[in-house]
């Protein structure tokens, strides 16, 4: 079985999976507001793809 952070089905797009988990530092930030901002980055990333 597989996993797939987005599933694209007629027009809409299901994310799951996402975090606040900071790529270039390997790491959750402490700031909320920062783990926001990862979160969305991640999903904008996903979405492009």
């Amino acid at each position: 079985m597989g996993y797939s952070r987005a599933v694209a089905k007629g027009g809409w797009c299901f994310v799951s999976g996402v975090t606040g988990y900071d790529y270039s530092t390997m790491a959750i930030p402490e700031d909320v507001a920062e783990q926001a901002r990862n979160c969305f980055g991640t999903i904008g990333r996903v979405l492009v793809e």
